[in-house]
Protein backbone atom coordinates (compact mmCIF):
# COMPACT_ATOMS: atom_id res chain seq x y z
CA UNK A 1 0.00 0.00 0.00
CA UNK A 2 2.74 2.36 0.92
CA UNK A 3 4.51 1.95 -2.50
CA UNK A 4 0.71 2.63 -3.82
CA UNK A 5 -0.02 6.01 -2.00
CA UNK A 6 3.52 7.07 -3.41
CA UNK A 7 3.24 5.96 -6.61
CA UNK A 8 -0.21 7.71 -6.51
CA UNK A 9 1.24 11.22 -5.56
CA UNK A 10 3.90 11.50 -7.64
CA UNK A 11 1.36 10.58 -11.06
CA UNK A 12 -0.74 13.91 -9.68
CA UNK A 13 1.59 15.69 -8.78
CA UNK A 14 1.60 17.48 -12.34
CA UNK A 15 -1.91 17.83 -11.02
CA UNK A 16 -4.66 18.00 -13.34
CA UNK A 17 -7.81 16.10 -14.98
CA UNK A 18 -10.39 16.65 -16.84
CA UNK A 19 -13.25 14.71 -17.54
CA UNK A 20 -15.85 12.38 -15.02
CA UNK A 21 -15.23 11.39 -11.75
CA UNK A 22 -16.54 8.22 -9.77
CA UNK A 23 -14.85 8.21 -6.46
CA UNK A 24 -17.16 8.19 -3.37
CA UNK A 25 -16.00 9.69 -0.04
CA UNK A 26 -16.32 8.02 3.35
CA UNK A 27 -19.95 9.45 2.97
CA UNK A 28 -21.77 8.99 0.19
CA UNK A 29 -24.34 7.75 -2.15
CA UNK A 30 -22.97 6.29 -5.55
CA UNK A 31 -22.73 9.33 -8.21
CA UNK A 32 -21.12 9.50 -11.42
CA UNK A 33 -20.62 12.06 -14.40
CA UNK A 34 -21.14 9.11 -16.85
CA UNK A 35 -24.34 9.15 -17.07
CA UNK A 36 -24.67 13.06 -18.52
CA UNK A 37 -28.85 12.70 -18.14
CA UNK A 38 -29.88 10.54 -14.97
CA UNK A 39 -30.29 13.67 -13.43
CA UNK A 40 -27.45 16.33 -13.45
CA UNK A 41 -29.07 20.02 -12.59
CA UNK A 42 -26.60 22.87 -13.46
CA UNK A 43 -26.25 26.56 -12.40
CA UNK A 44 -24.24 27.93 -15.51
CA UNK A 45 -21.74 30.71 -15.47
CA UNK A 46 -24.46 32.98 -17.39
CA UNK A 47 -26.65 32.35 -14.47
CA UNK A 48 -24.28 33.32 -11.99
CA UNK A 49 -23.88 36.56 -13.68
CA UNK A 50 -27.31 37.60 -13.64
CA UNK A 51 -27.59 36.76 -9.68
CA UNK A 52 -28.10 38.42 -6.66
CA UNK A 53 -25.71 36.74 -4.63
CA UNK A 54 -21.97 37.09 -3.65
CA UNK A 55 -21.30 33.64 -2.93
CA UNK A 56 -22.02 30.05 -3.52
CA UNK A 57 -23.91 29.19 -0.53
CA UNK A 58 -26.55 32.61 -1.07
CA UNK A 59 -26.34 31.04 -4.80
CA UNK A 60 -27.26 27.45 -4.02
CA UNK A 61 -30.04 28.68 -1.57
CA UNK A 62 -31.27 30.45 -4.38
CA UNK A 63 -31.64 28.33 -7.38
CA UNK A 64 -33.47 26.03 -4.61
CA UNK A 65 -31.69 22.45 -5.92
CA UNK A 66 -30.64 21.97 -2.29
CA UNK A 67 -31.91 23.34 1.26
CA UNK A 68 -29.44 25.25 2.86
CA UNK A 69 -30.53 26.23 6.43
CA UNK A 70 -28.04 29.41 7.26
CA UNK A 71 -27.06 30.71 10.75
CA UNK A 72 -25.46 34.02 9.08
CA UNK A 73 -25.64 36.25 6.39
CA UNK A 74 -23.48 36.10 3.23
CA UNK A 75 -22.23 32.66 3.54
CA UNK A 76 -20.82 32.66 7.16
CA UNK A 77 -22.31 29.07 7.77
CA UNK A 78 -25.16 27.02 6.24
CA UNK A 79 -26.50 23.98 6.41
CA UNK A 80 -26.73 21.92 3.22
CA UNK A 81 -29.35 18.78 2.52
CA UNK A 82 -29.91 17.60 -0.55
CA UNK A 83 -33.41 15.68 -1.20
CA UNK A 84 -33.56 15.15 2.68
CA UNK A 85 -30.04 14.25 3.38
CA UNK A 86 -29.19 15.73 6.64
CA UNK A 87 -25.84 18.03 6.17
CA UNK A 88 -23.07 15.42 7.01
CA UNK A 89 -24.20 13.22 4.45
CA UNK A 90 -24.59 15.85 1.53
CA UNK A 91 -21.16 15.73 -0.60
CA UNK A 92 -19.44 18.89 -1.11
CA UNK A 93 -16.54 18.89 -4.32
CA UNK A 94 -14.57 21.25 -5.84
CA UNK A 95 -13.87 20.33 -9.34
CA UNK A 96 -14.68 16.51 -8.69
CA UNK A 97 -12.59 16.18 -5.17
CA UNK A 98 -14.35 15.96 -2.03
CA UNK A 99 -13.97 18.76 0.83
CA UNK A 100 -16.05 17.10 3.32
CA UNK A 101 -15.11 17.95 6.72
CA UNK A 102 -14.67 15.04 8.78
CA UNK A 103 -14.68 17.32 12.30
CA UNK A 104 -18.64 17.99 11.63
CA UNK A 105 -20.67 19.23 8.13
CA UNK A 106 -21.57 22.34 10.22
CA UNK A 107 -18.32 23.38 8.28
CA UNK A 108 -18.40 21.82 4.48
CA UNK A 109 -19.73 25.01 2.89
CA UNK A 110 -16.35 26.83 4.15
CA UNK A 111 -15.62 26.43 0.21
CA UNK A 112 -12.62 28.09 -0.61
CA UNK A 113 -13.56 29.60 -4.26
CA UNK A 114 -14.85 33.01 -4.44
CA UNK A 115 -17.97 32.98 -6.61
CA UNK A 116 -15.77 34.72 -9.62
CA UNK A 117 -13.73 32.12 -9.91
CA UNK A 118 -16.98 29.73 -10.47
CA UNK A 119 -17.37 28.72 -14.23
CA UNK A 120 -20.55 26.26 -12.98
CA UNK A 121 -22.30 24.21 -10.48
CA UNK A 122 -23.66 20.68 -10.53
CA UNK A 123 -25.99 19.15 -8.46
CA UNK A 124 -26.90 15.32 -8.27
CA UNK A 125 -29.05 13.68 -5.81
CA UNK A 126 -26.37 13.16 -3.69
CA UNK A 127 -23.27 16.19 -4.21
CA UNK A 128 -23.00 19.82 -5.35
CA UNK A 129 -19.51 20.08 -7.25
CA UNK A 130 -18.28 23.33 -7.60
CA UNK A 131 -16.50 23.69 -11.18
CA UNK A 132 -13.64 26.18 -11.82
CA UNK A 133 -12.23 27.35 -15.03
CA UNK A 134 -8.71 26.77 -15.31
CA UNK A 135 -8.28 29.23 -17.91
CA UNK A 136 -8.86 33.04 -17.48
CA UNK A 137 -11.52 34.48 -19.38
CA UNK A 138 -10.07 38.26 -18.45
CA UNK A 139 -6.90 39.72 -17.89
CA UNK A 140 -8.41 42.04 -15.17
CA UNK A 141 -12.29 42.17 -13.16
CA UNK A 142 -12.50 44.17 -10.35
CA UNK A 143 -15.91 44.35 -8.50
CA UNK A 144 -16.27 46.71 -5.44
CA UNK A 145 -19.84 46.94 -3.58
CA UNK A 146 -20.99 48.34 -0.24
CA UNK A 147 -24.59 48.12 1.55
CA UNK A 148 -26.62 48.72 4.54
CA UNK A 149 -25.04 47.36 8.20
CA UNK A 150 -21.18 48.71 7.15
CA UNK A 151 -21.19 46.28 4.40
CA UNK A 152 -18.46 46.44 2.14
CA UNK A 153 -15.98 44.60 -0.05
CA UNK A 154 -15.88 43.05 -3.74
CA UNK A 155 -13.27 40.71 -5.63
CA UNK A 156 -10.43 41.05 -7.98
CA UNK A 157 -9.19 38.84 -10.40
CA UNK A 158 -6.33 38.63 -12.01
CA UNK A 159 -5.69 36.51 -14.38
CA UNK A 160 -5.77 33.01 -12.41
CA UNK A 161 -5.61 34.85 -9.16
CA UNK A 162 -8.96 35.90 -7.58
CA UNK A 163 -9.53 37.28 -4.27
CA UNK A 164 -12.80 38.20 -2.32
CA UNK A 165 -13.38 40.54 0.93
CA UNK A 166 -16.62 40.68 2.81
CA UNK A 167 -17.26 42.27 5.77
CA UNK A 168 -20.49 43.94 7.76
CA UNK A 169 -20.96 44.89 11.36
CA UNK A 170 -24.14 42.72 10.92
CA UNK A 171 -27.74 43.38 11.08
CA UNK A 172 -28.06 42.96 15.26
CA UNK A 173 -26.05 42.06 17.90
CA UNK A 174 -23.67 39.49 17.76
CA UNK A 175 -23.79 39.32 13.84
CA UNK A 176 -20.99 40.81 12.54
CA UNK A 177 -18.52 38.67 9.78
CA UNK A 178 -15.74 39.32 7.72
CA UNK A 179 -14.63 37.14 5.23
CA UNK A 180 -11.16 37.07 2.89
CA UNK A 181 -11.09 34.51 0.28
CA UNK A 182 -8.07 33.65 -2.08
CA UNK A 183 -8.29 31.07 -5.12
CA UNK A 184 -5.72 30.51 -8.19
CA UNK A 185 -6.36 27.77 -10.81
CA UNK A 186 -4.04 26.80 -13.91
CA UNK A 187 -4.40 24.23 -16.47
CA UNK A 188 -1.20 23.57 -17.89
CA UNK A 189 -1.04 21.55 -21.47
CA UNK A 190 1.18 18.24 -22.10
CA UNK A 191 2.06 16.43 -25.23
CA UNK A 192 0.58 13.18 -23.42
CA UNK A 193 -2.26 14.71 -21.48
CA UNK A 194 -3.35 17.71 -19.06
CA UNK A 195 -3.10 18.76 -15.97
CA UNK A 196 -4.99 21.29 -13.09
CA UNK A 197 -4.21 22.69 -10.12
CA UNK A 198 -6.44 24.83 -8.00
CA UNK A 199 -4.92 26.37 -4.45
CA UNK A 200 -7.69 28.06 -2.19
CA UNK A 201 -7.63 29.70 1.27
CA UNK A 202 -10.22 31.13 2.83
CA UNK A 203 -10.91 32.67 6.69
CA UNK A 204 -14.22 33.84 8.23
CA UNK A 205 -14.32 35.62 11.62
CA UNK A 206 -17.66 36.20 12.59
CA UNK A 207 -20.16 36.67 15.60
CA UNK A 208 -21.93 32.98 15.82
CA UNK A 209 -25.01 34.21 17.95
CA UNK A 210 -26.93 31.11 18.65
CA UNK A 211 -25.61 29.12 16.21
CA UNK A 212 -25.42 25.87 18.42
CA UNK A 213 -27.01 26.87 21.39
CA UNK A 214 -30.12 28.53 22.70
CA UNK A 215 -28.47 28.62 26.28
CA UNK A 216 -25.33 30.40 25.22
CA UNK A 217 -26.67 32.84 22.99
CA UNK A 218 -23.03 35.30 22.50
CA UNK A 219 -21.08 32.94 20.81
CA UNK A 220 -17.64 33.66 18.34
CA UNK A 221 -15.92 31.52 15.71
CA UNK A 222 -12.68 31.68 13.50
CA UNK A 223 -12.39 29.67 10.65
CA UNK A 224 -9.67 28.69 8.27
CA UNK A 225 -9.37 26.67 5.40
CA UNK A 226 -6.82 25.42 3.07
CA UNK A 227 -7.02 23.40 0.21
CA UNK A 228 -4.99 22.32 -2.68
CA UNK A 229 -6.45 19.90 -5.15
CA UNK A 230 -4.85 18.41 -8.48
CA UNK A 231 -5.60 16.01 -11.42
CA UNK A 232 -3.80 15.06 -14.41
CA UNK A 233 -4.20 12.92 -17.42
CA UNK A 234 -2.72 10.50 -19.97
CA UNK A 235 -3.36 7.97 -22.45
CA UNK A 236 -1.34 4.19 -22.86
CA UNK A 237 -2.30 2.51 -25.65
CA UNK A 238 -5.88 2.52 -25.33
CA UNK A 239 -6.09 2.83 -21.56
CA UNK A 240 -7.41 6.38 -20.01
CA UNK A 241 -5.73 7.51 -16.83
CA UNK A 242 -6.85 10.32 -14.26
CA UNK A 243 -4.41 10.15 -11.03
CA UNK A 244 -5.79 12.96 -8.61
CA UNK A 245 -5.16 14.20 -5.40
CA UNK A 246 -6.10 16.64 -2.78
CA UNK A 247 -5.05 17.83 0.79
CA UNK A 248 -7.53 19.96 2.81
CA UNK A 249 -6.70 21.52 6.46
CA UNK A 250 -8.72 23.45 8.69
CA UNK A 251 -8.61 25.05 11.89
CA UNK A 252 -11.63 26.21 14.12
CA UNK A 253 -11.66 28.30 16.88
CA UNK A 254 -14.83 28.51 18.46
CA UNK A 255 -15.52 30.72 22.22
CA UNK A 256 -18.81 29.28 23.84
CA UNK A 257 -19.15 32.75 25.27
CA UNK A 258 -17.82 35.64 24.27
CA UNK A 259 -18.58 37.50 27.68
CA UNK A 260 -16.06 35.26 28.94
CA UNK A 261 -13.60 33.79 26.17
CA UNK A 262 -11.59 31.31 28.45
CA UNK A 263 -14.12 29.78 30.59
CA UNK A 264 -15.27 27.47 27.33
CA UNK A 265 -13.38 27.47 24.01
CA UNK A 266 -12.67 24.95 21.32
CA UNK A 267 -9.61 25.25 18.89
CA UNK A 268 -9.77 22.44 16.65
CA UNK A 269 -7.59 21.34 13.44
CA UNK A 270 -8.14 18.90 11.15
CA UNK A 271 -6.97 17.46 8.09
CA UNK A 272 -7.79 14.99 4.83
CA UNK A 273 -5.42 13.77 2.26
CA UNK A 274 -6.84 12.00 -1.16
CA UNK A 275 -5.06 10.21 -3.53
CA UNK A 276 -6.89 7.96 -6.38
CA UNK A 277 -6.04 6.63 -9.36
CA UNK A 278 -9.15 5.74 -11.75
CA UNK A 279 -8.34 4.31 -14.89
CA UNK A 280 -10.38 3.90 -18.12
CA UNK A 281 -10.59 0.74 -20.33
CA UNK A 282 -12.51 0.33 -23.65
CA UNK A 283 -13.61 -3.05 -24.14
CA UNK A 284 -14.89 -3.36 -27.52
CA UNK A 285 -17.57 -0.79 -27.58
CA UNK A 286 -17.95 -0.72 -23.54
CA UNK A 287 -16.13 1.01 -20.55
CA UNK A 288 -15.03 -0.32 -17.55
CA UNK A 289 -13.89 2.07 -15.37
CA UNK A 290 -11.45 0.43 -11.91
CA UNK A 291 -10.18 2.61 -9.30
CA UNK A 292 -7.90 2.48 -6.17
CA UNK A 293 -7.98 5.70 -3.94
CA UNK A 294 -6.52 6.36 -0.17
CA UNK A 295 -8.46 8.81 2.39
CA UNK A 296 -7.14 9.77 5.46
CA UNK A 297 -8.62 11.87 8.30
CA UNK A 298 -6.96 13.39 11.42
CA UNK A 299 -7.77 16.06 14.00
CA UNK A 300 -5.93 17.87 16.87
CA UNK A 301 -8.19 19.25 19.06
CA UNK A 302 -8.24 20.68 23.01
CA UNK A 303 -11.61 19.33 23.25
CA UNK A 304 -11.86 16.42 21.12
CA UNK A 305 -8.11 15.47 21.58
CA UNK A 306 -6.14 13.35 18.77
CA UNK A 307 -7.79 11.13 16.03
CA UNK A 308 -7.43 9.72 12.55
CA UNK A 309 -8.91 6.83 10.45
CA UNK A 310 -7.78 5.84 7.24
CA UNK A 311 -9.98 4.35 4.56
CA UNK A 312 -8.82 2.48 1.44
CA UNK A 313 -11.04 1.63 -1.51
CA UNK A 314 -11.55 -0.14 -4.46
CA UNK A 315 -14.33 0.43 -7.32
CA UNK A 316 -15.79 -0.74 -10.17
CA UNK A 317 -18.17 0.99 -12.91
CA UNK A 318 -19.13 -0.75 -16.17
CA UNK A 319 -20.76 1.07 -18.79
CA UNK A 320 -22.24 -1.59 -21.15
CA UNK A 321 -23.20 -0.55 -24.99
CA UNK A 322 -26.61 -0.93 -25.46
CA UNK A 323 -29.04 -0.38 -28.41
CA UNK A 324 -32.64 0.69 -28.52
CA UNK A 325 -31.95 3.81 -26.62
CA UNK A 326 -31.20 2.07 -23.17
CA UNK A 327 -28.32 3.26 -20.92
CA UNK A 328 -26.68 1.47 -18.25
CA UNK A 329 -24.21 2.30 -15.39
CA UNK A 330 -23.68 -0.98 -12.79
CA UNK A 331 -20.83 0.35 -9.98
CA UNK A 332 -19.12 -1.46 -7.29
CA UNK A 333 -17.28 -0.44 -4.93
CA UNK A 334 -15.61 -1.82 -1.56
CA UNK A 335 -14.04 0.21 1.27
CA UNK A 336 -11.78 -1.16 4.44
CA UNK A 337 -11.12 1.12 6.94
CA UNK A 338 -8.35 1.45 9.87
CA UNK A 339 -8.97 1.62 12.88
CA UNK A 340 -12.42 -0.37 12.02
CA UNK A 341 -15.86 0.63 13.51
CA UNK A 342 -16.54 -1.63 10.56
CA UNK A 343 -13.71 -3.52 8.67
CA UNK A 344 -15.05 -3.43 5.19
CA UNK A 345 -18.26 -2.17 3.73
CA UNK A 346 -19.76 -2.94 0.05
CA UNK A 347 -21.55 -0.58 -1.76
CA UNK A 348 -23.19 -1.32 -5.43
CA UNK A 349 -25.08 0.56 -7.59
CA UNK A 350 -27.82 0.96 -10.85
CA UNK A 351 -28.46 3.44 -12.91
CA UNK A 352 -30.66 3.04 -16.08
CA UNK A 353 -31.83 5.84 -18.56
CA UNK A 354 -34.09 4.70 -21.45
CA UNK A 355 -35.08 7.46 -24.07
CA UNK A 356 -38.65 6.46 -25.38
CA UNK A 357 -39.03 9.69 -27.64
CA UNK A 358 -36.94 12.48 -29.41
CA UNK A 359 -37.02 14.57 -26.62
CA UNK A 360 -38.07 12.29 -23.66
CA UNK A 361 -35.81 10.55 -21.13
CA UNK A 362 -36.71 7.72 -18.32
CA UNK A 363 -34.31 8.08 -15.46
CA UNK A 364 -34.14 5.35 -12.53
CA UNK A 365 -31.36 4.06 -10.13
CA UNK A 366 -30.59 2.72 -6.87
CA UNK A 367 -27.62 3.30 -5.14
CA UNK A 368 -26.71 1.86 -1.46
CA UNK A 369 -24.80 4.75 0.67
CA UNK A 370 -22.67 4.42 4.03
CA UNK A 371 -21.45 7.29 6.46
CA UNK A 372 -19.06 7.13 9.69
CA UNK A 373 -19.65 9.74 11.81
CA UNK A 374 -17.85 12.68 12.39
CA UNK A 375 -15.26 13.64 15.02
CA UNK A 376 -17.56 15.69 16.57
CA UNK A 377 -20.22 12.97 17.05
CA UNK A 378 -17.80 10.89 18.41
CA UNK A 379 -15.79 13.32 21.09
CA UNK A 380 -17.21 16.30 21.34
CA UNK A 381 -18.03 17.79 25.11
CA UNK A 382 -19.41 21.05 26.31
CA UNK A 383 -21.78 22.10 28.51
CA UNK A 384 -24.43 21.98 25.67
CA UNK A 385 -23.43 19.44 23.54
CA UNK A 386 -21.81 16.06 24.12
CA UNK A 387 -20.86 13.36 21.40
CA UNK A 388 -20.83 9.52 21.93
CA UNK A 389 -17.64 7.33 20.88
CA UNK A 390 -19.95 4.24 20.94
CA UNK A 391 -22.16 5.77 17.48
CA UNK A 392 -22.31 3.27 14.74
CA UNK A 393 -22.12 4.16 11.41
CA UNK A 394 -25.18 5.56 9.28
CA UNK A 395 -26.58 3.30 6.22
CA UNK A 396 -28.83 2.57 3.60
CA UNK A 397 -30.38 2.68 0.10
CA UNK A 398 -31.31 5.89 -2.02
CA UNK A 399 -33.94 5.45 -4.82
CA UNK A 400 -35.16 7.54 -7.89
CA UNK A 401 -37.32 7.52 -11.12
CA UNK A 402 -38.52 10.44 -13.05
CA UNK A 403 -38.49 11.75 -16.66
CA UNK A 404 -37.01 14.50 -18.55
CA UNK A 405 -38.10 16.61 -21.53
CA UNK A 406 -35.70 18.77 -23.12
CA UNK A 407 -35.34 20.98 -26.57
CA UNK A 408 -33.81 24.11 -27.76
CA UNK A 409 -35.46 25.91 -25.43
CA UNK A 410 -37.42 24.43 -22.59
CA UNK A 411 -35.87 22.17 -20.10
CA UNK A 412 -38.55 20.02 -17.32
CA UNK A 413 -37.53 17.22 -15.12
CA UNK A 414 -39.92 15.50 -13.06
CA UNK A 415 -38.14 13.05 -10.11
CA UNK A 416 -39.70 11.12 -7.37
CA UNK A 417 -36.76 9.78 -5.12
CA UNK A 418 -37.13 8.26 -1.62
CA UNK A 419 -34.66 6.84 0.74
CA UNK A 420 -34.00 4.38 3.64
CA UNK A 421 -31.49 5.10 6.00
CA UNK A 422 -30.76 2.94 9.86
CA UNK A 423 -28.99 3.72 12.33
CA UNK A 424 -29.63 7.44 11.47
CA UNK A 425 -26.91 9.74 13.70
CA UNK A 426 -28.73 13.06 15.65
CA UNK A 427 -28.13 15.44 18.69
CA UNK A 428 -31.11 14.18 20.90
CA UNK A 429 -32.26 15.10 24.12
CA UNK A 430 -35.46 14.38 26.85
CA UNK A 431 -37.37 16.77 27.58
CA UNK A 432 -35.95 19.29 30.72
CA UNK A 433 -32.37 18.26 30.07
CA UNK A 434 -29.66 21.12 29.03
CA UNK A 435 -27.12 18.68 27.14
CA UNK A 436 -27.43 17.53 23.34
CA UNK A 437 -26.77 13.68 22.85
CA UNK A 438 -25.06 12.33 19.74
CA UNK A 439 -27.13 8.96 19.63
CA UNK A 440 -27.95 6.36 16.84
CA UNK A 441 -32.00 6.54 16.21
CA UNK A 442 -34.45 4.61 15.01
CA UNK A 443 -34.68 4.23 10.93
CA UNK A 444 -35.43 7.40 8.70
CA UNK A 445 -37.85 6.90 5.52
CA UNK A 446 -37.85 10.27 3.53
CA UNK A 447 -39.77 10.51 0.05
CA UNK A 448 -40.67 13.29 -2.11
CA UNK A 449 -40.69 15.09 -5.74
CA UNK A 450 -38.35 17.26 -7.33
CA UNK A 451 -39.28 19.51 -10.42
CA UNK A 452 -37.49 21.95 -12.40
CA UNK A 453 -38.13 24.14 -15.37
CA UNK A 454 -35.85 26.16 -17.67
CA UNK A 455 -36.94 28.03 -20.69
CA UNK A 456 -33.51 29.29 -21.71
CA UNK A 457 -31.99 32.02 -19.75
CA UNK A 458 -35.16 33.71 -19.18
CA UNK A 459 -36.96 32.13 -16.31
CA UNK A 460 -36.00 29.76 -14.20
CA UNK A 461 -38.62 27.56 -12.03
CA UNK A 462 -37.51 24.65 -9.13
CA UNK A 463 -39.77 22.99 -6.23
CA UNK A 464 -38.88 20.11 -3.65
CA UNK A 465 -41.36 18.24 -2.11
CA UNK A 466 -39.93 16.75 1.02
CA UNK A 467 -41.34 14.35 4.10
CA UNK A 468 -39.07 12.41 6.80
CA UNK A 469 -40.70 9.69 8.41
CA UNK A 470 -39.34 9.00 12.03
CA UNK A 471 -40.58 6.32 14.65
CA UNK A 472 -42.43 7.27 17.33
CA UNK A 473 -39.72 9.01 19.60
CA UNK A 474 -39.84 10.66 23.15
CA UNK A 475 -36.67 12.73 22.83
CA UNK A 476 -36.34 15.76 21.10
CA UNK A 477 -34.41 16.11 17.80
CA UNK A 478 -32.34 18.38 16.84
CA UNK A 479 -31.99 18.10 13.21
CA UNK A 480 -33.97 14.85 11.67
CA UNK A 481 -37.55 16.30 12.69
CA UNK A 482 -36.55 20.22 11.26
CA UNK A 483 -36.30 19.69 7.68
CA UNK A 484 -37.66 22.05 4.57
CA UNK A 485 -41.16 19.81 3.27
CA UNK A 486 -41.71 22.96 0.51
CA UNK A 487 -39.28 24.89 -1.47
CA UNK A 488 -40.47 26.66 -4.74
CA UNK A 489 -38.17 29.05 -6.32
CA UNK A 490 -38.92 31.17 -9.63
CA UNK A 491 -35.67 33.33 -11.38
CA UNK A 492 -36.34 35.13 -14.21
CA UNK A 493 -34.77 38.15 -15.78
CA UNK A 494 -35.57 40.75 -18.56
CA UNK A 495 -34.19 44.09 -20.49
CA UNK A 496 -36.00 47.47 -20.03
CA UNK A 497 -35.10 50.90 -22.39
CA UNK A 498 -31.57 52.08 -21.57
CA UNK A 499 -29.81 49.13 -21.53
CA UNK A 500 -31.29 48.31 -18.07
CA UNK A 501 -31.51 45.23 -17.11
CA UNK A 502 -33.45 43.66 -13.58
CA UNK A 503 -33.10 40.06 -12.63
CA UNK A 504 -35.58 38.74 -10.09
CA UNK A 505 -36.07 35.93 -7.55
CA UNK A 506 -38.79 34.85 -5.87
CA UNK A 507 -38.82 32.39 -3.54
CA UNK A 508 -41.02 30.30 -1.32
CA UNK A 509 -40.54 27.88 1.76
CA UNK A 510 -41.96 25.87 4.44
CA UNK A 511 -40.20 24.19 7.03
CA UNK A 512 -41.70 21.16 8.91
CA UNK A 513 -41.44 23.07 12.14
CA UNK A 514 -41.36 26.54 11.37
CA UNK A 515 -43.70 29.46 9.92
CA UNK A 516 -43.43 29.55 6.31
CA UNK A 517 -41.90 32.68 4.60
CA UNK A 518 -41.82 34.27 0.91
CA UNK A 519 -38.81 36.34 -0.27
CA UNK A 520 -38.27 38.55 -2.92
CA UNK A 521 -34.73 39.53 -4.36
CA UNK A 522 -33.64 41.95 -7.05
CA UNK A 523 -30.58 43.16 -9.40
CA UNK A 524 -30.52 46.08 -11.50
CA UNK A 525 -27.51 46.51 -13.69
CA UNK A 526 -26.81 48.74 -16.54
CA UNK A 527 -23.69 48.62 -18.65
CA UNK A 528 -22.07 51.88 -19.50
CA UNK A 529 -19.22 51.18 -21.79
CA UNK A 530 -17.69 47.92 -22.39
CA UNK A 531 -15.57 47.92 -19.25
CA UNK A 532 -18.32 49.23 -16.79
CA UNK A 533 -20.85 48.31 -15.11
CA UNK A 534 -22.81 49.70 -12.27
CA UNK A 535 -25.82 47.70 -10.39
CA UNK A 536 -28.41 48.01 -7.41
CA UNK A 537 -29.23 44.59 -5.55
CA UNK A 538 -31.49 43.68 -2.28
CA UNK A 539 -32.08 40.85 -0.89
CA UNK A 540 -35.73 40.03 1.40
CA UNK A 541 -37.26 43.19 -0.17
CA UNK A 542 -40.40 42.54 2.08
CA UNK A 543 -38.46 42.60 4.99
CA UNK A 544 -39.93 39.42 5.82
CA UNK A 545 -39.21 37.70 9.39
CA UNK A 546 -37.72 33.98 9.11
CA UNK A 547 -35.89 31.52 10.49
CA UNK A 548 -34.08 28.69 8.75
CA UNK A 549 -33.80 27.28 12.36
CA UNK A 550 -35.24 27.55 15.24
CA UNK A 551 -34.31 30.44 17.33
CA UNK A 552 -31.71 31.77 14.78
CA UNK A 553 -33.61 35.00 13.04
CA UNK A 554 -32.39 36.01 9.75
CA UNK A 555 -31.45 39.08 8.40
CA UNK A 556 -34.32 41.44 6.74
CA UNK A 557 -33.97 43.50 3.91
CA UNK A 558 -30.63 44.35 3.12
CA UNK A 559 -29.47 46.83 -0.29
CA UNK A 560 -26.32 47.38 -1.55
CA UNK A 561 -24.35 48.92 -4.72
CA UNK A 562 -21.57 47.60 -6.88
CA UNK A 563 -19.26 48.64 -9.83
CA UNK A 564 -17.42 46.08 -12.00
CA UNK A 565 -14.73 47.05 -14.52
CA UNK A 566 -13.37 44.37 -16.51
CA UNK A 567 -10.42 44.05 -18.99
Amino acid sequence: MNKLIITLLLLSIPLGVRGQEIYLETLSVKTSATLPQKGVRTITKQDIEHSTATNITDLLSQYGLVNIQQRGAFGVQGDISIRGASFDQSIIKVNGLSINDPQTGHHNLDIPVPLASVERIEVTPSTVNIITNPKATSRLKLNLLGGQHSLWGGDLAINNLTYQHLASSGWSDGTEFKIDILNYQQSIPRTWGESTVNLGYIRKDFGAYKFYSQAFPDEKETTRTFLATGKTEFFTRSLHWQPQSSFRLYRDYFILDRNWPDWSFNDHSNSTIFLGLPVTIPIQQNKLITGVDFKQDSINSTNLQQHHRNAYSFSLEFIPFLVNSWQLQASLREDFYDPEPVKRVFRPGLDVNYQFKQNWLWLAGANRFYRLPTFTELYYSDPANKGSASLAAEKGWNYQTGVKFKTGKISWQNVVFWRQLNEAIDWTKYPGDITWQARNISAVNSYGLESTFDLTTFIKVNYLYLNNHLAAIDYLSKYNTNYLKHSASIIFGYSLPWQIKNDWVAIYRKPSQLSPYTLFDLKISRQFTPNWTAYLSGTNLLNSYYEDISGIPRPGRWLLAGIQYEL
